[in-house]
């Protein structure tokens, strides 16, 4: 397959253009710790409001730094002296042309947005753009979610599908012999190209085309995707509406990914899912993927009531969407109760290819929080699901257990006539997935035994003597809870290390995701 790059790359001076911008990011000393300190605490929330003069003053004093954030962050334009100095051009020329600025009367005007991102510059569209229907946004809260959270293990060909500004194609770069970034979008495919360019990365190739059209022909380790997967009745914006029916786009992506990966190669993708009235969206679901010889593991992350779902996306394009009189808002909710949709749902589908024809379909409630990065644990929970998923209870009552190095139990203890009584305790994991499991007190004092020595039909067997109850029933009550525990890395087969643990044959993740 030939990479398709944008035509502006080959017009003289502006091929140069992010070679020379990098230079002068790199000559000022742009980067994500310089821009937090100069912006301050509460910077990045006067940009996201438009909050101008907070933003200005912080910023006074003319340097080429404080120059480049206010026209690459917080969006504001600067005198033309200002920008020369900054980006070290007598000629704006290529910059123009190149659609990084604009020029009107002594005054230069951004046209693209400059996120830092440890050691990568993310180039996309001025906020300013953001009502155009080809509108590019930059580091959104999914897509960082999706870096975070993808399995990184070294690759030949990595695929991402609906590339918008190229986080994730840059972020797959440094452990993948070649990335192909595709988008239905041009400007998309533009921006991936840029970004490429700005981060010296020579193994990205950008292509334009539709994900319902096109696909490689060839078997890859890694398939990233953050797709336009908004449900709305058929709204032009193309970062997040297919303009295609319902949830379609995440179904077709469902069917299209399992064909693509080559024997235990992993896709990920972000998702919405339509939620009717009288309907369970789980079983719904699951049904996406019968048939797909994957391990399916789908972290859910929240359903949102249909009202707010639909408010909270027209106000990021359009903050008058919501006056009365609007007709966005009341055709948007016509379209979801003619179509009987109550909510949405909104998740991370993970998918795992294996050579058997059946599959595993998994759906999780997502972790309170996470600490990045996610992705060694993201494998590991991967391997553990299926492992554990064909373990009977005898096998795993022959095991001896141990806990995560990383568990840490919380109990709540109160003042109860006079005395301090210990209450509800809650085992969590302070790294990674960040798991949280409520432990009863047989529960908790069968983790507290197990050290990785002793089977633990033995330790259940001495819990249930201290308590004074038969063990029979005690292992039917526990194991539920011990299945999930392990499956979630709150415990471990006792025959694996702490070393074993905190090393992964993963590739380390780039600078960004070690943040």
């Amino acid at each position: 397959m030939e990479a398709m790059e944008p035509m502006i790359w080959r017009q003289g001076n502006v091929a140069e253009v992010p070679v020379r911008l990098r230079q002068a990011l790199d000559n000022a000393g742009f980067s994500e710790a310089t821009v937090s300190e100069l912006l301050g605490p509460a910077g990045r929330f006067h940009v996201q409001r438009g909050e101008a003069a907070p933003v200005h003053r912080r910023l006074a004093g003319g340097s080429p730094l404080t120059t480049l954030i206010r026209l690459f962050v917080a969006g504001q334009s600067c005198d033309a002296r200002e920008a020369q100095l900054a980006l070290g051009a007598q000629d704006f020329g290529p910059y123009a042309a190149a659609g990084v600025i604009a020029v009107a009367n002594d005054r230069v005007l951004p046209l693209m947005a400059i996120e830092p991102l440890g050691g990568l510059f993310v180039a996309s569209d001025a906020a300013s753009l953001a009502s155009q229907p080809d509108y590019v946004m930059g580091p959104s809260g999914p897509s960082r979610a999706l870096a975070g959270l993808t399995v990184r293990h070294a690759v030949g060909t990595t695929v991402d599908i609906g590339s918008g500004c190229g986080l994730q194609a840059l972020l797959a770069a440094a452990h993948s012999r070649r990335v192909v970034a595709y988008d239905v979008n041009p400007r998309a495919v533009y921006f991936t190209g840029f970004n490429a360019r700005l981060n010296d990365l020579s193994n990205i190739h950008g292509e334009t085309a539709d994900l319902f059209e096109w696909m490689p022909k060839e078997e890859v380790g890694l398939v990233v995707s953050n797709p336009p997967y908004v449900v709305s009745p058929g709204l032009a914006h193309i970062y997040r509406d297919s303009q295609r029916e319902g949830d379609s786009v995440c179904r077709h992506l469902a069917s299209a990914i399992p064909r693509l990966l080559a024997p235990m190669g992993v896709g990920q993708f972000m998702a919405n899912w339509i939620v009717r009235r009288g309907e369970s969206w789980a079983d719904r679901l699951r049904g996406w993927f019968a048939g797909s010889g994957c391990d399916v593991w789908i972290l859910h992350e929240t359903t949102e009531e249909a009202s707010s779902y639909v408010a909270n996306w027209l106000r990021e394009t359009d903050a008058l969407a919501l006056r009365h009189g609007s007709k966005d808002y009341d055709r948007w909710m016509a379209y979801f109760e003619d179509h009987g949709i109550v909510g949405v749902g909104y998740g991370l589908v993970s998918m795992q290819r294996h050579s058997r024809r059946s599959e595993n379909i998994w759906i999780d409630p997502a972790p309170d929080t996470y600490t990045f990065p996610c992705s060694a644990a993201m494998a590991r929970y991967l391997e553990r699901r299926r492992s554990i998923a064909e373990t009977t209870v005898r096998e795993l009552l022959a095991q001896p257990l141990r806990t995560s190095p990383d568990l840490v139990i919380d109990e709540i203890r109160a003042l109860l006539g006079g005395q301090w009584t210990t209450g509800n305790r809650q085992g969590r994991l302070f790294r990674g997935l960040c798991w949280q499991l409520a432990l009863s007190p047989e529960l908790a004092r069968v983790v507290e035994r197990s050290d990785g020595t002793r089977r633990l039909d033995a330790v259940i067997d001495e819990v249930a003597r201290t308590v004074e109850v038969d063990p029979h029933p005690l292992v039917r009550t526990l194991m539920p809870a011990i299945r999930c525990m392990l499956e979630r890395g709150l415990m471990l087969p006792g025959n694996i290390s702490p070393a074993d643990i905190a090393t992964s044959a993963l590739v380390a993740s780039t600078a960004f995701l070690k943040g």
